[in-house]
Order: structure tokens, then C-alpha cells, then sequence
């Protein structure tokens, strides 16, 4: 019998390669548009009036940071107000998460598959915009940073992914917390919450990345000014083309020779875009480690 010809020889695969290839070209695609607003962020005024696509600054010029970052801008107050509710958010909703998660998971509950069921059905049916803008205008919640914290207070898919999680710890904890007169709540806090960290972690990504991205609680329920989030802020950005930066600051970079011309509308609005996307987006190499086992292990039993 012939000896079947393999594919891989030396650790090499035709296959593996092409699949590297072909990743690897929708790497560059996906990460291009965001490289090309970095180097508009930094790149001199005078690159934007020599050059149409700017592929590599002629110098580093942080001056439009400078700019957009001062005390006077718009955009440190949007930061403000996006940093409370991504912070406030995400702890009322990995408490209120947390608690339905651990309450859905024990199988003595009376009635927990109907309540379940009522519970995945606000997935796939709600009442939709307006009813919910009624709803926060009865709770006298409108131009108030609740309204973009209350009404999105718990994820029924992130609380059933955690309700599975609870479900792989043994029963045999619960009952030995249980003879040693351990509580429900006291359960929950000294047990299985710290046994539950990747899947905390996870989730804290999620929420604190959905409120951080966020603009349409904000658009629709917020309508004073200072107290529209980072994502209604660089919206308005990117629909005016313009950036309200402080005139004082402009007056002095130009006054000190650090802005010899005015500053392009291109380069003020890939300054606010990078400025609005990079802290978030540190996060994930802190939380990155627990992400795949906290998803995994939440999602397969069910």
C-alpha cells in the first residue's frame, strides 16, 4: 500500500498559512481607518495642506490634545458625565445581575422555569421607544444621569449567561454554607462570588463597554448640554465638523508658536475620536485573560 502523502511537512500547512494570510489581510483592513485617524491626531498643520492622505506625519504635533483636552472644552465635561455613568453603571448592574443570577440558579425557587421564561421574553419583545420614554418622564428622570444608568440596569442575556455560570458550582457548597448557618446573601458574597471571578470580569467588559459606547440613552433623554455623554459629544463632532474648543487655549498655542496655522477640521475631529475611543479600549488587556473562560463556562450548561 502507498504511503499517504501528507500535507504538512515541518510544521508547514498549506491550510494554517492560507488561514494566517487571510486574517492577517483583515487585521490591516480593520485596524487601517483607526491608524489613519491616529496620524491625523498627530500630524502637523501643514501635512493636511500638502497631502491628501496623510500615510505618516512629518512631525509629531500633540497640540490638537492640548487643544481638546483643557479644562475649557466641551469634551472634559462629556467625560465627566461618561465616566460616572460608565462607572455607577456598570456597579448597579453586576449587583443587580449578580443577585437575579444567583436567585434563577437555585433549584429549590418556586416556580424558577416560569419566571425564567417571563424573564427571556422581555429579549425578544419590549415596548419600544416611546413607551420608554414615557416611562423615564414619570420617573422624573429626564436630563438626569439615571436615565442612562436605571432603565438599562440589568442584561438578560449577560444574567442568563450568569445564572449558568452559578449553575456549574457544586450544590454541596450551598448546602455545607448552609449547616454552618451561612445566609443567603453571605452565600452569595463569600462564596460564590469570588469562585464566579472570570465571569464577573466578562461581564464588567460588557456593561462598562455598552455604556461607554452609548448614545442613545443620552440623545434621547438628556437634553441639557453639559450633561450629554463623550458618544453624543462626538457625534455632534462628526455631524457640525467643528469642535468647540476653548478660545483661550487656541489664542495661546498660536500666541507661543505651537500652532503656526489654525487647526484643520480633520485633524480636531480624529483628536476627539481617538480621545473618545483609546481609554476604553485600555481595558481590555487588564480583563482580557478572564474573557474566554468566563464565557465559556457560562455558557454550557443551561
Amino acid at each position: 500500500m502507498a504511503k499517504s502523502i501528507s500535507l504538512k511537512r515541518d510544521g508547514f500547512s498549506p491550510f494554517m498559512t492560507l488561514i494566517y494570510i487571510i486574517m492577517s489581510l483583515v487585521g490591516i483592513i480593520t485596524l487601517f481607518p483607526f491608524f489613519i485617524t491616529m496620524v491625523n491626531s498627530i500630524a502637523p498643520p501643514e501635512d493636511f495642506i500638502m497631502k491628501d492622505i496623510i500615510l505618516w506625519p512629518s512631525r509629531f504635533d500633540l497640540s490638537y490634545y492640548k487643544l481638546i483636552l483643557t479644562s475649557g472644552s466641551d469634551i472634559f465635561a462629556a467625560y465627566k458625565v461618561t465616566l460616572f455613568v460608565t462607572v455607577v453603571g456598570t456597579a448597579v448592574n453586576l449587583v443587580i445581575t449578580a443577585m437575579t443570577a444567583f436567585v434563577l440558579a437555585q433549584k429549590k425557587l418556586p416556580f424558577r422555569s416560569q419566571i425564567t421564561v417571563f424573564i427571556v421574553f422581555t429579549m425578544f419583545f419590549n415596548g419600544g421607544m416611546i413607551p420608554n420614554f414615557l416611562l423615564v418622564q414619570k420617573l422624573n428622570l429626564l436630563n438626569s444621569l439615571w436615565a442612562m444608568i436605571l432603565p438599562g440596569a440589568i442584561s438578560t442575556m449577560y444574567m442568563l449567561f450568569l445564572r449558568n455560570f452559578f449553575m456549574t458550582i457544586p450544590t454541596e457548597l450551598y448546602e455545607s454554607a448552609a449547616l454552618d448557618g451561612c445566609s443567603e446573601v453571605n452565600t452569595l458574597i463569600r462564596i460564590i462570588l469570588p469562585l464566579s471571578l472570570p465571569a464577573l470580569a466578562t461581564f464588567t467588559l460588557f456593561y462598562a463597554v455598552d455604556h461607554w459606547n452609548d448614545f442613545y440613552s443620552g440623545m434621547l433623554y438628556i437634553s441639557d448640554y453639559k450633561k450629554q455623554p463623550l458618544q453624543v459629544y462626538l457625534r455632534q463632532v462628526l455631524y457640525d465638523a467643528t469642535v468647540r474648543a476653548d478660545p483661550e487655549t487656541m489664542q495661546k498655542l498660536l500666541g507661543d508658536g505651537e500652532l503656526k496655522y489654525e487647526p484643520p477640521s480633520d485633524a480636531m475631529k480624529a483628536a476627539t475620536v481617538i480621545s473618545a475611543t483609546l481609554p476604553i479600549i485600555c481595558t481590555y488587556p487588564f480583563l482580557q485573560k478572564y474573557f474566554v473562560k468566563g464565557m465559556m463556562m457560562g455558557s454550557l450548561k443551561g
